[in-house]
């Protein structure tokens, strides 16, 4: 199999994820004053044997730093996937061997590639699939908030996986540094037994621009 035709499964390298945690770690540290889980925000990833999808707004360009820190602070264990418009991936090659594949975006055979492929990564209980809910930026204000098209359909594509909102945001309040907040919100995926299409069309649970303060749950540098 050559490596355009391997998947981010195949593609995956542990030694290179922790590495690249490690660097967005420092990155983070430097650049965000602190990142705050909301108390009633922490995952409830369930009970083991179901993969796991965490879609979220997508308010920065901080959100792969997010997703890299959360997902290894809150959920260990498990291995992340990202997808990530193919263009914008063609200039960060690295990131293939650390869980990010491409999707072609604004075209049917890019949806029909993604379902594939997210399909494929969400047959294995151990992984996860991290997500921009929209497919876009988006301000945290912007109601109702946008669910991409191919995310109620994997919901239906994959009924034995958990999905779980997230909601993220970066406020200054009066500080030069932003701090990094975030939320999880309940399991809206299908329970098994129960008929019916899942629930993440339902939208991504208490917006992150709910948030009024800096109070939250665990304040400390990545």
């Amino acid at each position: 199999m050559t490596a355009a035709a391997e998947g981010p499964v195949e593609l995956f390298s542990p030694a290179r994820f922790g590495f690249f945690r490690f660097i967005f770690g420092r990155f983070a540290a430097k650049h965000l004053r602190a990142i705050r889980l909301a108390a009633w925000g922490a995952p409830q990833p369930g009970p083991p044997g179901s993969p796991l999808v965490i879609y979220a707004n997508h308010p920065s360009w901080w959100d792969g730093v997010a997703f890299m820190i959360l997902s290894t602070e809150l959920l260990p264990g498990r291995r992340m996937f990202i997808p990530m418009d193919a263009e914008a991936l063609a200039r960060y090659g690295f990131m293939r061997r650390i869980g990010v594949f491409g999707v072609e975006a604004h075209s049917a055979r890019g949806a029909v590639g993604f379902l594939r492929t997210a399909q494929a990564v969400l047959s294995d209980p151990g992984h996860m699939l991290w997500m921009n809910a929209p497919g876009r930026f988006c301000d945290v204000r912007e109601r109702p908030v946008p669910i991409a098209p191919g995310l109620v359909r994997l919901a239906e594509l994959a009924p034995n996986a958990r999905f779980l909102p997230l909601a993220i945001e970066y406020p200054f309040w009066t500080e030069r540094s932003a701090e990094m907040l975030a939320g999880f919100g309940p399991h809206r995926g299908r329970d098994p037994g129960r008929a019916g299409p899942a629930a993440a069309r339902r939208g991504p649970g208490p917006g992150a621009g709910g948030h009024h303060g800096p109070a939250g749950r665990g304040c400390h540098r990545p």
